[in-house]
């Protein structure tokens, strides 16, 4: 991880002890269960700017400006595992955890889904 290197040569230290993993992840821009920055941005185009799904990866790629293949190799494995995002014949759904998430209400068609309730698109 670039930034935790980053912080240690700032900081002057020469290694990293669990206590510094918070001051780490918060530069990484690293929040709640872990997702990042794209994570979140991904998250907040599929619940806002398209009320949950479905919608195609293509669509959320370049809403979000990051490639096709980055979002489904890098990104989407842990949202899938997290039961925030859904991959349906039709499109990416939001599920019910990603709203929560989010802080936002819970829109149709999200209710349903998890970690183990989907089918691949």
């Amino acid at each position: 991880m670039d930034c935790a290197h980053d912080w240690a040569t700032v900081t002057k230290r020469s290694g990293l002890s669990e206590a510094d993993a918070p001051a780490v992840l918060k530069l990484a821009d690293i929040g709640a269960q872990g997702l990042d920055r794209i994570d979140r941005l991904y998250l907040q185009a599929l619940c806002t700017v398209f009320s949950g799904g479905p919608v195609g990866i293509r669509t959320l790629a370049d809403y979000v400006h990051e490639e096709r293949d980055s979002l489904e190799e890098a990104h989407e494995p842990e949202l899938l595992r997290l039961g925030l995002l859904r991959k349906t014949e039709r499109g990416r759904c939001a599920t019910a955890g990603a709203f929560h998430y989010l802080g936002y209400p819970c829109r149709r068609g999200s209710q349903r889904g998890g970690p183990h309730e989907r089918t691949e698109a």
